[in-house]
């Protein structure tokens, strides 16, 4: 297998795409990577459980050094071990891609 990071957590059928989704689309907005937030911002018309605690989830994180137990506790009552691990891994892949991101000042738009 030569795939990257990247897109084993995209391939992934752990979790939704909108699930995916939606957390990308939060830390954009916390991360302040103009490119990620140019694909637009995260929707208000959420209605899954899963989708809106890992949104909550990565806002924290985003916000955080650590997690809380009382928010460890709701991850539990929804999600299994394995997808606990994934989903934490995946929100800090994707910081640390959209903070590079800022770093480097990448703009959503093409200047040319």
């Amino acid at each position: 297998m030569n795939a990257s990071l990247e897109e084993c957590f995209f391939n992934s059928n752990t979790f939704s795409f909108e699930l995916k989704e939606e957390v990308r689309r939060t830390l954009a907005f916390n991360n302040g990577c103009e490119y990620c937030i140019a694909k637009g911002k995260p929707s208000n018309e959420v209605t899954d459980i899963k989708t809106l605690i890992a949104i909550k989830i990565a806002d924290l994180i985003s916000k955080n050094q650590f997690i809380e137990d009382e928010y460890f506790n709701i991850l539990k009552k929804e999600f299994k071990d394995n997808e606990i691990s994934e989903l934490l891994a995946f929100i800090c892949f994707i910081t640390a891609s959209q903070r590079f991101g800022a770093l480097l000042n990448l703009q959503g738009t093409c200047s040319m």
